[in-house]
């Protein structure tokens, strides 16, 4: 079966990266109320989401 591009298609890829991106921002706020000055320096030392790219 050969896969096609749809503008639906695009739009969910694009409303869930979006979406992933905003729970991981919701999620670090939360970790730096918690966890305080010990999170921002692990914060510091890793990436978000892959390791040494994003």
């Amino acid at each position: 079966m050969k896969q096609r591009f749809t503008w639906l298609g695009l739009l969910l890829v694009l409303a869930s990266t979006a979406l992933i991106f905003v729970t991981a921002k919701r999620e670090e706020i939360e970790c730096l109320e918690h966890f305080g000055d010990a999170y921002r320096e692990y914060m510091r030392r890793t990436r978000r989401f892959i390791p040494f790219l994003l």
